[in-house]
């Protein structure tokens, strides 16, 4: 199983074959591919990944791939900008929307204002800065510093109104589409195209080999943004954004771990929603999704094979609605 968590600002997405038991002290002999957006801290994040996993022999001349900015699905309100915000901006037209907005925001950037104006501007006709006001507070509490009283109660509000903000542009499906569509097929397609060595039976193989000692195959990791994890769990309807206070925090990491049915529910034995038989390749196959090492838990996986278990089939038919038409 990998569970790997980064200690700096970026956000990861593994995709791994359940089978590769991942020894930090084993030098990974199989396909391993590493993708980071353009920023200095995901590549960072990326790098510290790899001298983690490889800690034996370094990073062995693996790179770190970033992709052309247009071919970028890791940060599409980057590579797809004027898409994304043209959407975001029919999402803040809704009357309810401007409401919660004149209300509750208003107030608040001008509460933030005040106590600095250097630090939370209010540009004459431009946007408030929501995200880069919130990653204060949140840089600040990661990192243990304290702030007096009043300006942790502005954190807090600040961070719940993001929070809120992004739950109406998440919600909106051609928003989605947009922002993780692409992403939700790349991960349909490393899972489906896994090759597993038959069913999960406890024991542990030599990373990077099967049973036979043939080559098992991608290990897939993504370093990204809050924003980028955050859309996969609204793709994925996870429980823990019940919590209106809930962002990614840094480090958080998703991690899609690949088995046959055979040890979906534990060694040896089917799981509970039965076998996967997807259209684009991958019949057999199950998803055991983790959010930091904890099973993802939604109503998407209600009787599927337990908490995070989930047949490949039944992911692609779940976020259908999201994927892009060609897929």
């Amino acid at each position: 199983m990998l569970r790997h968590r980064v200690a700096n600002g970026g956000r990861m997405i593994a995709i791994v074959p359940e089978k590769e038991i991942i020894s930090p002290a084993v030098h990974i002999t199989s396909r391993l591919e590493v993708f980071s957006t353009n920023y200095r801290r995901t590549q960072l994040s990326a790098q510290g990944f790899l001298d983690g996993l490889l800690r034996a022999g370094g990073r062995g001349g693996v790179p770190v791939v970033v992709r052309p900015r247009a071919d970028d699905f890791l940060n599409q309100w980057e590579s797809r900008g004027h898409e994304m915000y043209e959407r975001m901006m029919v999402v803040e037209s809704e009357p309810d929307f401007r409401v919660t907005e004149e209300t509750i925001g208003g107030p608040l950037k001008r509460s933030l204002h005040a106590l600095d104006p250097a630090l939370f501007p209010l540009p004459q006709g431009g946007r408030f800065r929501w995200m880069m006001a919130a990653d204060y507070f949140m840089s600040a509490r990661a990192r243990g510093l304290r702030v007096t009283p009043e300006l942790d109660v502005l954190g807090t509000a600040t961070i719940r109104h993001l929070v809120w903000r992004f739950s109406r542009f998440y919600g909106d499906d051609e928003m989605m589409r947009t922002m993780v569509g692409p992403l939700l097929a790349h991960i349909i397609e490393c899972a489906a195209g896994s090759d597993i060595a038959g069913p999960v039976t406890g024991s542990r193989n030599v990373p990077g080999t099967d049973g036979g000692g043939g080559s098992l195959s991608r290990v897939v990791s993504s370093s990204c943004h809050d924003v980028t994890i955050l859309a996969l769990l609204y793709a994925m309807e996870a429980d823990l954004l019940e919590d209106r206070d809930y962002w990614p925090p840094y480090g958080s990491t998703i991690a899609f771990e690949v088995c046959s049915t055979g040890g979906g529910s534990g060694p040896g034995r089917e799981p509970r929603g039965g076998r996967g038989q997807d259209k684009g390749g991958g019949g057999g196959l199950v998803l055991k999704i983790s959010v930091d090492g904890d099973p993802l838990r939604s109503r998407l996986f209600s009787g599927k094979g337990g908490d995070g278990i989930i047949p490949l089939s039944d992911f692609r038919t779940a976020v259908g609605n999201l994927l892009p038409t060609a897929v």
